[in-house]
């Protein structure tokens, strides 16, 4: 039996609220959550609602919003610049993106480009392992009830890319002559040492594997969303008591430069001897600095 709202009524929409406007107007204007309420013989229903303020992400806006339970699908339509990534010296561009996402997971989403005569359309139906992942797919996907795809980055990782990146803010300091780099100091940069008065850099490996095992995303987010400042996450508390786990670990790594690029960073900077023992660390956390994991697929 065929959906209420079958993927092809949802491009039709979709590239219906791409190009509403046939003018300059089109590029412009504030962003905008649609719902689409029902689906019968006379066409749809729709329920729109702005972004406010203006200027806020919608990812900040969606937390004070309530989906109906019997809306069918849920997205936004915003306007923007976007730039090539196969041409990255290319001029820039003016874009609008529609991302609707019905109850099942099925998604949508069309970037109509000014420097393109036909907009990008891309589909994905439920439980496609390409399914897009982002910040606003994630909290689309919440607001509608829907899971939000793992998130591939452990505690244990994530420490790491903490620690490489105190590493990397402390060497790229200016050195004063009585200063030198030695593996205590840099052990000591772990989260898991750091926050302890007496840190034993031998004992770095253990502990960072300690405190992955007894913290974990939902740890993290619960302390954000009571406003705990000293975790240094650039995040309003509501918006982190509305996500859930995965969302929020994914808006947190995805604000930190990959262990492989950290690692270069760091080639070249450090003396031999130190960043030998700092790949040995990774190695014994079962981390890889030389292979990249696959970019994320991001939403537009």
């Amino acid at each position: 039996m065929e959906h209420r709202l079958p993927v092809s009524k949802m491009r039709e929409l979709a590239l219906a609220l791409a190009r509403e406007h046939d003018d300059a107007d089109r590029w412009r204007g504030p962003a905008y959550f649609v719902g689409v309420v029902d689906a019968n013989a006379d066409g749809l229903e729709l329920a729109v609602q702005g972004v406010e303020p203006p200027d806020a992400h919608p990812i900040d806006v969606l937390p004070s919003l309530a989906v109906p339970s019997h809306w069918l699908a849920f997205g936004l339509v915003a306007c923007g610049w976007a730039r090539s990534l196969d041409r990255p010296a290319a001029p820039r561009c003016r874009v609008r993106s529609v991302e609707l996402f019905r109850r099942d997971g099925l998604s949508v989403a069309v970037l109509d480009r000014e420097t393109h005569a036909e907009p990008l359309v891309i589909e994905h139906r439920p439980d496609d392992p390409q399914e897009p992942i982002g910040r606003l797919a994630d909290g689309l996907r919440h607001a509608l009830g829907l899971p939000t795809p793992v998130c591939p980055v452990t505690m244990l990782e994530y420490a790491a890319r903490a620690w490489l990146s105190a590493i990397a803010k402390d060497v790229d300091q200016p050195q004063s002559p009585r200063r030198t780099s030695s593996w205590a100091r840099l052990a000591r940069l772990h989260p898991a040492l750091a926050a302890r008065e007496r840190g034993q850099p031998a004992r770095l490996v253990a502990a960072a594997r300690a405190v992955a095992a007894r913290i974990d995303w939902g740890d993290m987010r619960e302390a954000v969303a009571h406003g705990d400042l000293g975790l240094g996450v650039d995040l309003a508390p509501a918006v982190a008591a509305w996500m859930d786990d995965e969302m929020f670990a994914r808006f947190i790594v995805a604000g930190m430069p990959d262990l492989v690029a950290l690692r270069e960073h760091l080639a070249g900077r450090l003396p031999p001897r130190l960043l030998v023992r700092v790949d040995e660390t990774l190695e014994a956390w079962g981390l890889s600095s030389t292979e990249r994991v696959a970019a994320a697929r991001c939403a537009v």
